[in-house]
């Protein structure tokens, strides 16, 4: 029961406030995945919004009445994800989901590593505490994707259908159990910083953490750096002046000047590093950007 790991407390209070706890408490939850490839091959929608499909020699239908039905959670809350979008908010605060939600608890649409505007809006939904409807999001999701060839084909709520296979009555044989490696394996709840990973050290979202905010460390320093170098120059330029006003030896003067060529020198290098550290900040960033959002 991967609801009750350690560190998945906030994600199991998100799920008891939608009622579907009892989903995700299967101790050993069982896939029937040839099953569930004719069910997703055969499956087509009628004018009244019906999915109807066929599993070996059965025939199925589900609407969202039936589907409340056999999942058991509320039909309450929001039942279409069309054109809605996070706010911007939240979009800046969650430049990531965690793969617990993105693979779990939200319905796909696209690749699995990649969060959709649609993710980012039911997940802020979630953590708003509104109502979803779970069996009309999943119809209105299946019918997006086989129907209207919107988004990645994949085999989406598996445990979900094994469910509606034995509420039909549906010839499924024995399955696959799946364990809890295959769900949520630790490595990732630990990538996650969902729970502290054994050896105390730093998980590679931390680290990748850390090196982006270096990245952006790295210009600021050197540009500080330069406009030190711009006051120096500055008051050189004032001493030459005055030295000149004041009437001193040629000396001076020249000494001063050949201060203020080197310094001048000094500023123009500093300019050119800091153009490149900029450049490589971004590539280097870009990079680091890459590899949180996958």
């Amino acid at each position: 029961m991967i609801i009750k790991k350690s560190g998945m407390n906030s994600l199991a209070d998100l799920v008891e406030i939608q009622a579907w706890t009892h989903l995700f408490m299967i101790k050993s939850p069982i896939m029937h995945e040839d099953q569930v490839r004719e069910f997703y091959y055969n499956m087509e929608f009628n004018e009244d919004e019906i999915l109807h499909t066929m599993v070996g020699d059965k025939r199925v239908h589900l609407n969202e009445k039936i589907l409340w039905e056999i999942l058991e959670v509320p039909r309450e809350g929001i039942i279409s994800v069309v054109g809605k979008l996070c706010t911007k908010h939240f979009a800046n605060e969650c430049s990531k989901l965690s793969d617990m939600h993105r693979q779990v608890v939200l319905p796909r649409s696209e690749k699995r590593t990649v969060a959709t505007s649609i993710d980012l809006f039911l997940m802020e939904s979630l953590c708003k505490f509104e109502a979803l409807n779970l069996p009309a999001l999943m119809l209105e999701h299946m019918h997006k994707t086989v129907v209207e060839c919107k988004g990645k084909h994949d085999m989406w709520y598996v445990y979900f259908l094994t469910k509606v296979f034995d509420h039909l009555k549906v010839s499924v044989g024995t399955g696959t159990i799946c364990t809890v490696k295959q769900s949520i394996s630790l490595s990732t709840l630990v990538e996650c910083e969902c729970i502290e990973g054994q050896t105390g050290q730093l998980s590679k979202m931390s680290q990748l953490v850390a090196e982006r905010d270096q990245f952006k460390l790295e210009p600021k320093e050197m540009t500080a750096l330069v406009g030190k170098k711009d006051i120096e120059m500055t008051l050189f330029k004032e001493k030459i002046t005055k030295a000149q006003t004041e009437g001193p030896g040629t000396e001076e003067v020249k000494e001063l000047r050949l201060k203020n060529a080197a310094l001048l020198s000094q500023t123009d290098d500093l300019q050119k590093r800091l153009i490149k550290a900029h450049e490589s900040a971004n590539d280097r960033l870009t990079f680091v950007i890459k590899s949180l959002t996958h």
